[in-house]
């Protein structure tokens, strides 16, 4: 415990992104929506702005047809902001169904294979696509399930990476941004 103490008062520089990922990890594990919700505002604002960048950039030759793209940057994301939980869970959910889609192709190409061949390398294809299908049900059923699971690997990257930052420390070595010098 005491070579820990020591291995974070000198090497604190190390800690800072793991720290921040597991930081951002609880976050998104505590609430997945309101991150969610964050990102999509943060779209919207950028749409905004490209309406606005695109009416300035085209001021001297303002066309109907820049007018109607710039509006429509501006109406998308005024509507992002506005609706930011409704339009993150919509993409997620059509997300997820475009990969149920995909995976139920891919069981009956499976299925056809197997029926073909006879083999058994249709089983491989099956279970990837039916933990697939699974997936894209979760995703259409439980939105946010994609932020909570980001969360939670960003807990155990940020956790490994403080693990390894400190076996490279108790071996004599100290890591300086992407360089890992003798400390003695």
């Amino acid at each position: 415990m005491k070579n820990f103490a020591r291995f974070v008062t000198e090497d604190s520089k190390s800690l800072v992104v793991p720290v921040l990922m597991i930081i951002l990890g609880i976050i998104f594990i505590i609430n997945p929506g309101a991150i969610l919700a964050t990102v999509v505002r943060v779209v919207g604002i950028l749409l905004i702005i490209a309406g606005i960048i695109t009416v300035i950039s085209k001021f001297d030759n303002l066309t109907p047809n820049v007018i109607v793209i710039a509006a429509l940057f501006a109406i998308v994301g005024i509507v992002f902001l506005i609706f930011a939980g409704s339009v993150a869970s919509g993409f997620i959910k059509v997300f997820g169904i475009i990969i149920l889609v995909n995976s139920c192709i891919k069981l009956w190409e499976a299925y056809k294979l197997q029926k073909k061949t006879g083999g058994s390398g249709w089983k491989v294809f099956m279970c990837i696509d039916g933990v697939t299908a699974l997936f894209g049900i979760i995703l259409l059923f439980v939105p946010y399930s994609i932020a909570f699971a980001i969360g939670i690997i960003l807990v155990v990257i940020g956790v490994i990476n403080i693990g390894n930052a400190y076996l490279v420390f108790s071996n004599g070595y100290v890591v300086y941004g992407t360089d890992v010098v003798m400390k003695k």
